[in-house]
């Protein structure tokens, strides 16, 4: 699994890098279109791999900061209409959500 460690602001806000296919032997493929980070709120957060779920429409998985937080951020692929979708919750609240073509651009809406 890759490294957990929190990051300074200014590698949390570098450019998003997703997953390689053979990342994983039976993930991989799964996992190739998620970041393997998730750059927010000046924090790194980091993917949950217990939480990724997949079903005919859609991926998607949780992702956290490596330190303890009442933050942590939603990620959908849509597999269809091949987009993205993201929340972001404060505990069990939805406090932004957002919606694009490309996880990159979406990124840059939500807040850093």
């Amino acid at each position: 699994m890759q490294n957990q460690k929190s990051s300074s602001s200014a590698s949390a806000t570098s450019s998003i890098v997703a997953f390689e296919a053979d990342w994983h032997p039976d993930l991989g493929c799964k996992l190739e279109v998620f970041p393997r980070s998730f750059p927010l709120l000046d924090q790194v957060f980091w993917p949950d791999l217990a939480s990724f779920l997949q079903d005919r429409c859609s991926r998607q998985m949780m992702y956290y900061p490596a330190s303890a937080s009442a933050w942590s951020v939603q990620v959908i692929f849509h597999e269809k209409q091949q987009c993205w979708s993201a929340a972001l919750f404060q505990d069990a609240e939805v406090v932004l959500q957002r919606s694009g073509d490309s996880l990159a651009a979406l990124s840059q809406e939500l807040p850093k």
